[in-house]
């Protein structure tokens, strides 16, 4: 809850709530880089404003964009600009992409809960994933309002000793996919992501994470993350509930009750933001413009199934690498011709 100034004078009340306007900086969503009273993302039909507006307040969003996938990806290098490396060809997002929570295909009667963007292909070290996305209002409907997440925020709600852990801290994740989860950026109007696939769900692996990555390119953008695949409700309720949960230290911790302490704070740091989050709805013609270094997103339920919208993926000079791949059903619109990775370090021996 935001702190309200009261006083029994109604020109008291004008002078404090000028006062507080001008020096509070409220610690909820996106209000720590944000002094927008709504906590919402500024609307602006400029491209360029959006790009600033998304790096310095964690989101943006531009309005009248033509959303054909053509306008659409013309409105991705507008956005981005000169500072673009990488950008992936609009994903339909709509029947054939509910999501998911863990390893378990969710509906579209079922919020979305709190995640980065991010596919297991990519590596976490070096971070492959998309340090800026759109996702654009195709055909909006009622109820699916998006809601963003300030992991920023979420780091600073946790104890000192913990803040200053989660830094440095590596983990070691069980990654159970859902069956079919290759197919989810199927460029499909017609099919619909099934609960039941006809396909099993592949063999779990376990693979080092980190919750914090440091980015040396933009030391002030460190690329803050859940998960590859998962989001911080499944992971936290895992974690209270499972006997054998789906994190756990590193075989070569040295403190390891710490580590999981640690995980603790941070996912139940998440869960809070994303409770007192503003909730807003896209229009049609409108793009939310994330970075997803800093911000994690969720939609909540909703039950018409033409919703439709477009998800772009972008990396710009500010990202820590570009896959060498873009992904099952996903394709490039610019990358650079050479990605230079080093090897990767994000597979448990």
């Amino acid at each position: 809850m935001r702190p309200i100034c009261w006083t029994s004078s109604i020109v008291a009340v004008v002078a404090v709530l000028v006062v507080c306007s001008k020096r509070a900086v409220p610690s909820r969503g996106l209000q720590p880089r944000s002094l927008a009273p709504s906590g919402l993302p500024e609307r602006t039909s400029d491209p360029g404003k959006a790009f600033e507006l998304a790096r310095e307040q964690g989101a943006s969003i531009l309005t009248g964009v033509d959303m054909s996938a053509a306008g659409v990806s013309d409105a991705s290098f507008r956005v981005f600009g000169e500072a673009l490396l990488a950008v992936q060809a609009p994903v339909h997002v709509g029947t054939n992409n509910f999501g998911f929570k863990g390893g378990t295909p969710i509906t579209n009667l079922e919020a979305r809960p709190a995640h980065v963007d991010t596919i297991v292909q990519y590596r976490v070290e070096p971070y492959e994933a998309p340090d800026f996305f759109m996702l654009c209002a195709r055909r909006p409907s009622p109820g699916g309002e998006s809601f963003l997440t300030s992991l920023r925020a979420a780091v600073r709600r946790m104890p000192a000793e913990h803040r200053k852990h989660i830094d440095r801290l590596s983990i070691v994740q069980r990654i159970q996919l859902p069956p079919d989860y290759d197919r989810l950026s199927d460029n499909s109007t017609d099919r619909t992501q099934a609960q039941q696939s006809e396909h099993a769900a592949p063999a779990p692996t376990d693979r080092v994470e980190r919750f914090v990555v440091p980015n040396p390119i933009a030391g002030q953008r460190p690329a803050i993350r859940i998960s590859s695949f998962s989001d911080a409700d499944a992971l936290l309720a895992a974690l209270e509930t499972e006997e054998a949960p789906p994190v756990r230290p590193l075989p070569t911790s040295l403190r390891p009750d710490f580590d999981m302490q640690t995980v603790m704070h941070f996912l139940r740091a998440v869960a809070a933001e994303t409770a007192e989050a503003a909730r807003f709805r896209l229009e049609e013609g409108e793009c939310v413009v994330v970075d997803n270094f800093l911000t994690a997103h969720g939609r909540e339920a909703y039950t018409d199934l033409g919703r439709a919208m477009w998800q772009v993926w972008a990396w710009t000079n500010e990202s820590l690498a570009v896959p060498p791949a873009a992904g099952p059903n996903r394709e490039w619109l610019k990358r650079p011709p050479t990605s230079g990775h080093a090897a990767a370090k994000d597979e448990v021996e």
